[in-house]
């Protein structure tokens, strides 16, 4: 060992007896000194390597030269070993991973462990100091290499990774600072052969012009997620996901995160430039509409939100009505198995993801919900999107609904098709108008001329009908499918059973029996949702769906689809059948469900009573008659 080791290692050894510092010795021939080796100084003051230009301002300067500008060895801080013998206080020779680790160098880049269990913002805690290897780059080659170089630049957020130099540097005019990823190049041997090869011609040798730049990093350089993930108490995981709908970030917070919901608000209303209020739901959920309370954490006290889904436009109170944004591609998917002529009844619609780009793909469609509020908008969001014709919204109960202004359309157009084979057979076809036989009026918005419903069991049963709805209604409809959406997953199980002997009465002796026999696609298709929870869905699914049917055997065409996962134990599915002509015209009895010894539940139809039998074949034989004495025209909604 030469004199310069000797006196390189006796500075360093006295360090020992000073705030627990400990020396090591590293291998480095590269710096062009008059020494061989480089020393490392690990310090418990911010628990991160020590830089080795520390060493080298202590050894040479303060020692060797005789302790420039008086620094105190006995009390080394960063302050009196920092930059006395540099001119530019921005760089740091270049350095070896056994100097700056991998582990070290990945956690500098995160927010420091001081801020963890913060319960109110401190943004000013945030604030560290990192090491970043940079070159310098003659600014004519600027250009070239920010494209070449693009993947290995350092990105962190607002700071720029092609920076300019300090005033107080020589080539500030000449030269630009590029930062590089410190995780993934730590020495000269990080640069493979075509980074080397680009930088020397542009006239930059990476074995001797890397350096480490200080940067400082503040609550501004990192994202909400990486802040959350840093102040809240390890293992919460996710918190950091919420629903983006319009202006507005909802979460649903679990109880173990409720003490830090206004801190989470703050910081999502700080780092998401698109919110401007963020509220939480809470455990309270109306019954009658099922929309959920919510609790403002941070921004402006504002919920009517506009939306954009599906190329489609909605505005709606977020506080009044339910929408669900992680919904988008499952109203896109059934959207997309919609044909132009086909006819959706949406039973409980909400502000319209499901109908209003039905309508727009060119369907037909009877919208409705119970939720006043949920109505308006639909009402509102229909015009909105320029819907002008084959719309109409209700605003029922989605059971009366189903039974009065669902079942009486779908007969209209059933009775279309049949009117339209006999006028093309060259069958003399009356007139036969609507009657009313339903008292209390559907409340409902008609866009384009919408039938709105209206007595039509005796035009069904005489089985011609020449003047029924709107002109825009015969347009295309050779082949139309029929879609029933319930998207209600608490509840809309629940609602299956009106399908059930829903058409018992009109006879199986009408033509329209005999039309659905010939052609079955015209039979309605049902979209159920429902929430699961358990390890068996499709058969527990199955059983529920027989069940709200009253029936032993699974519908027709039963499809149990995964939908998502709406919690870790607790998934949303899809149930899609065909309601058949037997469902539909299953006669009026009373139904009582029993369970076997297995647990397993089956339902037992009585015999239909002979009394009854024969009040259905009078009101057949009497119905063309009640037409003729009541002719009423069919009521648009109101």
């Amino acid at each position: 060992m030469n004199t310069w080791h000797k006196k390189l290692r006796n500075v360093l050894c006295s360090l020992k007896k000073f705030s627990g510092f400990t020396t090591r010795q590293v291998p480095r021939p590269r710096l062009s000194l008059s020494h061989r080796n480089i020393y490392k100084v690990d310090t418990p003051i911010n628990n991160r390597t020590t830089p080795p230009i520390w060493i080298l301002c202590i050894s040479f300067v303060r020692k060797l030269i005789g302790g420039v500008d008086g620094a105190n060895i006995s009390s080394p801080s960063k302050k009196s070993i920092l930059p006395l013998s540099l001119r530019n206080r921005y760089y740091y020779p270049v350095m070896s991973s056994d100097v700056f680790p991998c582990e070290e160098i990945e956690e500098s880049l995160l927010p420091p462990e001081s801020v963890r269990g913060m319960t109110q913002l401190d943004r000013s805690a945030f604030k560290q100091t990192i090491l970043v290897p940079a070159l310098k780059v003659p600014r004519k080659h600027i250009s070239l290499l920010s494209k070449r170089l693009k993947k290995s630049l350092a990105h962190f957020k607002k700071i720029k990774s092609i920076a300019e130099l300090s005033e107080s540097d020589p080539h500030h005019d000449d030269f630009r600072l590029f930062l590089f990823d410190p995780s993934k190049y730590r020495d000269a041997d990080c640069f493979s052969e075509e980074e080397r090869q680009l930088l020397l011609e542009a006239g930059v040798d990476v074995e001797t012009a890397l350096f480490w730049a200080e940067i400082g990093l503040s609550y501004d350089n990192w994202n909400a997620s990486e802040i959350l993930r840093a102040i809240l108490p390890k293992g919460f995981d996710n918190v950091s996901g919420f629903s983006n709908v319009g202006h507005i970030a909802h979460f649903n917070l679990r109880e173990e995160t409720l003490p830090y919901k206004f801190l989470i608000g703050q910081v999502i209303l700080d780092k998401v430039p698109s919110v401007r209020t963020v509220v939480n739901k809470t455990n309270i959920i109306d019954n009658t509409f099922r929309n959920f309370q919510m609790e403002l954490l941070a921004g402006e006290d504002d919920f009517y939100a506009t939306v954009r889904e599906n190329k489609c436009i909605y505005q709606f109170d977020f506080s009044k009505v339910y929408w669900n944004s992680r919904l988008s591609m499952e109203h896109e998917r059934i959207v997309s198995k919609l044909e132009k002529g086909d006819v959706v009844y949406d039973v409980f619609a909400g502000v319209g993801p499901f109908a209003i780009p039905a309508a727009k793909k060119g369907c037909v469609v009877l919208a409705n919900d119970l939720n006043p509020e949920s109505y308006k908008s639909l009402v509102h969001n229909a015009a909105m999107n320029r819907i002008k014709s084959d719309f109409c919204a209700y605003n029922l109960d989605g059971r009366k609904f189903i039974r009065n202004s669902v079942k009486e359309d779908m007969c209209c157009r059933w009775l279309q098709l049949i009117d339209a084979e006999a006028i093309h057979s060259g069958v003399d076809c009356s007139n036969v108008s609507y009657t009313d036989n339903n008292n209390e009026k559907a409340v409902g918005d008609n866009i384009g001329g919408c039938n709105s419903g209206g007595g039509i069991i005796g035009a069904v049963v005489g089985g011609i009908c020449t003047d029924i709805g709107n002109a825009a209604f015969t347009k295309n409809w050779t082949s139309p499918a029929f879609h029933i959406v319930m998207n209600l997953p608490a509840i809309a199980v629940e609602f299956l059973d009106v399908f059930q002997s829903m058409c018992s009465d009109i006879p199986v002796t009408s033509p329209v029996v005999s039309l659905l026999e010939q052609r079955t696609y015209l039979l309605p298709h049902v979209y159920c949702y429902c929430f699961y929870k358990g390890d068996n869905p499709e058969a527990d699914i199955e059983k529920r769906v027989r069940q709200a049917l009253r029936c032993d055997h699974p519908p027709q065409d039963l499809v149990i689809r995964f939908v998502r996962n709406v919690a870790p134990s607790k998934d949303m599915y899809c149930v899609e059948f065909v309601a058949s002509k037997e469902l539909l015209w299953r006669p009026v009895t009373q139904t009582r469900m029993k369970v076997d010894s297995h647990g397993n539940s089956k339902c037992y139809a009585d015999s239909q009573p002979e009394a009854k039998k024969r009040r259905m074949e009078t009101l057949e034989v009497g119905s063309q008659q009640l037409l003729q004495q009541h002719p009423f025209h069919c009521s648009q909604p109101k």
